[in-house]
């Protein structure tokens, strides 16, 4: 073999060129996956402030947003509403659920046409948009009414709420 044929041997062959493969779709998730009860949460060791904080910073709440949140046990459920007054179990005090009360008091400010007009909405984000389907598979509480709909879509989806839906949201979005 003469040394010609051995640098041959050693010569890179061309690779053939091959398409690139589209990018894999993105996954969709849901902003702000529901956060477990946490038992340790007492009316002793609680500072409900701090939690507002976080539901006002990871929300992105305007800063003139003004509301009464008190923690409580008088009732069995994570959260109620009575009037503006918002009252949460301190085992289930995190801003998922301060998200979910919130937008009840919301809704109830809604006139009745712009109730109607959220029905509307809503049911159209549900037919057509992929964060507003995902969120409803996945919690489909969502689907029970029109008012734990729109608390659940602003709960689990925040910021990420379609453009069509954050009017029914008023002082929740700057």
């Amino acid at each position: 073999m003469c040394i010609a044929q051995i640098i041959a041997a050693f010569k890179p062959k061309p690779v053939p060129e091959l398409p690139v493969p589209d990018p894999p779709a993105p996954v969709l998730t849901i902003p702000h996956p529901e956060e477990p009860q946490d038992i340790t949460q007492s009316m002793d060791n609680t500072i409900i402030s701090d939690v507002v904080s976080r539901w006002k910073r990871e929300w992105n709440v305007p800063d003139d947003w003004q509301g009464t949140i008190v923690l409580s046990e008088a009732m069995p459920y994570p959260g109620w509403t009575i009037g503006d007054v918002i009252s949460i179990r301190p085992s289930w005090a995190n801003p998922g659920v301060i998200a979910h009360e919130v937008a009840h008091v919301v809704y109830a400010l809604l006139t009745d046409a712009e109730k109607d007009l959220f029905v509307a909405a809503y049911a159209d984000a549900l037919a057509t948009d992929p964060l507003v389907k995902l969120m409803a598979q996945q919690h489909s509480y969502a689907l029970t009414s029109s008012i734990e709909g729109h608390a659940e879509c602003y709960r689990y989806l925040g910021m990420s709420l379609p453009e069509t839906l954050k009017r029914f949201y008023p002082g929740l979005f700057a």
